[in-house]
């Protein structure tokens, strides 16, 4: 794959105003775990810094290349209500025994890379057909024998992704705690609070619980 990236998006050189480079491959939908792990251990890649002879004046920079048309799926609108059943399914079955507090604090996780770029700001996203969303619960932590319930939309299932993947730890530190994705966690998961006779599109739907 040629990533092309533009000289109005980045500052080359080797001096303190030069921009840093950081090229992140993610690896997903793992079909064959030897050739994944040899992958893993020896990726096939490299990067090239090239320095061009004539001067910088002399030199033609790249155009910015043209998007690829994405696709418009239908929204997630129409899950709306069964993900509000799932989570009064949730405050039903923990409410009796104890103190449930919503946190529906998610929102956008402006992740995009060469927006970031463009806006000098710093960023992780890998690419600008992944969308990122956060949550930061103000003030939360683990005491005693809390725990947290994580309910949401497979995005996989509702066809929106191909791959849907959530991680839980410290905002602060960036440190993880706990992972679950589309293909190996969310499926089913959303079962053990609402039954598909009430909650048709409950397959479309996860519920992770995190202790």
């Amino acid at each position: 794959n040629l990533q092309e990236i533009p000289s109005s998006l980045f500052k080359a050189g080797l001096g303190k105003e030069s921009d840093v480079l950081t090229n992140l491959n993610r690896v997903a939908l793992i079909e064959d775990e030897v050739e994944a792990d040899s992958f893993l251990h020896n990726p096939p890649v490299l990067v090239f810094r090239l320095t061009p002879r004539e001067p910088k004046e002399a030199t033609i920079p790249y155009r910015r290349p043209k998007r690829v048309k994405q696709r418009q799926y239908p929204t997630e609108f129409r899950l709306e209500k069964s993900l509000d059943e799932l989570e009064e399914a949730v405050f039903d079955r923990y409410s009796p025994n104890g103190t449930v507090t919503a946190m529906n604090e998610t929102q956008e996780f402006p992740l995009k890379g060469q927006q970031c770029i463009l806006l000098n700001l710093p960023c992780y996203g890998d690419n600008s057909d992944a969308a990122y969303f956060i949550n930061v619960p103000q003030n939360r932590t683990f005491n005693g024998d809390q725990f947290f319930v994580i309910i949401g939309v497979n995005h996989h299932e509702s066809i929106n992704a191909r791959y849907s993947h959530v991680v839980a730890g410290s905002y602060s530190k960036y440190i993880a705690v706990a992972e679950f994705n589309s293909i190996e966690h969310m499926p089913k998961s959303s079962y053990p609070y609402i039954s598909e006779a009430n909650v048709p599109k409950r397959d479309m739907l996860y519920a992770a619980t995190l202790r």
